[in-house]
């Protein structure tokens, strides 16, 4: 998968970004917790890697888990099962990890900035034209993790998980 972490960090910023805007969360919506997707256990039956915690994590169901972030400290528990992954990784991707591991100080400023953005647009207390505005400053930092660098590691990570864990990213 090309740009792995700008993927993921872009959908994750729309998706908390538009909760945002999409009203009232409903208390059953607030109790959900991250769970590995339907297919996970169809897709890594056969792997090598089929019942690793590394393929597990892998299979987190993450538009589930960004979308639910309603403020900083959601932020830091998404952040931290992508940090939990990257720590699970095995030896032949445990580098790859590491290169994607460096920008999520980046991916996680952003997000809480997004998630502040997001409690002030369901207070209205930012305007539709300030939030459109804070947004593509937001999506501006989010396309400075497309580096060359990290592309070559997320694409490495997305075929190891192919082969691996028998899961498709993205």
């Amino acid at each position: 998968m090309k740009r792995l972490l700008t993927v993921i960090t872009a959908a994750v910023l729309t998706a908390s970004l538009l909760a945002g805007c999409g009203g009232e969360e409903t208390p059953a919506d607030a109790n959900k917790k991250p769970t590995a997707s339907k297919s996970v256990d169809e897709a890594t039956g056969d792997a090598p890697g089929a019942g690793t915690k590394y393929c597990e994590l892998l299979g987190t169901d993450f538009a589930t888990l960004f979308a639910n972030i309603q403020g900083p400290e959601d932020v830091n528990d998404a952040v931290d099962v992508i940090e939990e992954i990257a720590n699970e990784a095995p030896a032949e991707v445990e580098d790859q990890w590491g290169v994607m591991q460096g920008a999520l100080g980046t991916m996680k400023t952003a997000l809480t900035k997004a998630a502040e953005l997001q409690k002030k647009a369901t207070a209205g207390d930012v305007s539709p034209e300030e939030l459109q505005k804070e947004t593509a400053l937001l999506m501006k930092d989010m396309e400075a993790l497309n580096t060359p660098e990290n592309n070559k590691a997320g694409d490495a990570v997305s075929a190891h998980a192919t082969e691996y864990c028998g899961l498709q990213l993205g």
